[in-house]
């Protein structure tokens, strides 16, 4: 992740997840906890563009179960990110 935005995005989002304490969290929530940090604007499109980066890159989990929304959950490595930067 190059984008000085999409990493400030990224830090904040895993923020929010580890402040969850290994509880998982609606995307929907996630996006609105999320967005409260970042400036201008979270615009969807990006948070959902970096959470698949996280997801993709072993940072955080999403369960998307057959009914309800996805949930998401940091992972050890979302945490060791998260304490170098």
């Amino acid at each position: 992740m190059t984008d000085p935005r999409q990493h400030i995005i990224a830090l904040e989002i895993l923020r929010v997840l580890d402040q969850c304490e290994g509880y998982m969290l609606k995307q929907e929530a996630l996006y609105h906890q999320s967005a409260l940090s970042v400036s201008p604007v979270l615009l969807n499109s990006e948070f959902m563009g970096v959470l698949k980066f996280l997801d993709a890159s072993g940072h955080a989990i999403g369960i998307r179960p057959e009914l309800g929304p996805v949930k998401w959950k940091i992972t050890d490595k979302g945490r060791a990110f998260l304490a170098t930067a």
